[in-house]
């Protein structure tokens, strides 16, 4: 089953290499979360996270992870920690580059970019907090 999923992630993007939407984005993600061994599955890692980071995707996705009811939430704290993972595993690899999982890290982490994806001009950081309870 699993690797069936496999296979269908490697199609889905050598299918839609050029044309890459958010629900192309959503499948490869639901699939790679399905799947993901980290002993064979490094490269579709990275390969959605590269896809995360794209000008394309980042600010939808940042603002989808803070829409009610969504899903995107969840799945960025699971590639998270997967990216994690992935550093800690390949830290004595010196071939290994770390430097996509950080730049995951660091986008999906860092208030001060969310701050500007998601609020209106003027709102700050105190006045988000205390909407989020309202």
């Amino acid at each position: 089953m699993k690797q069936k999923q496999r296979e269908e992630f490697v199609e889905t993007i050598n299918v839609n290499k050029n044309r890459m939407t958010v629900d192309t984005l959503d499948l490869l993600t639901r699939k790679l979360l399905f799947f993901y061994h980290p002993e064979t599955d490094d490269a579709h890692l990275i390969t959605v996270s590269k896809m995360l980071l794209d000008k394309q995707f980042k600010s939808s996705i940042v603002e989808m992870c803070f829409s009610p009811n969504n899903i995107w939430s969840l799945r960025i704290c699971k590639l998270l920690k997967l990216n994690l993972q992935l550093m800690r595993h390949k830290s004595l690899d010196k071939e290994f580059n770390n430097t996509v999982s950080l730049r995951v890290l660091e986008v999906f982490t860092k208030f001060d970019d969310i701050e500007k994806t998601l609020l209106p001009k003027g709102m700050g950081q105190a006045q988000l907090i205390v909407a989020q309870f309202k």
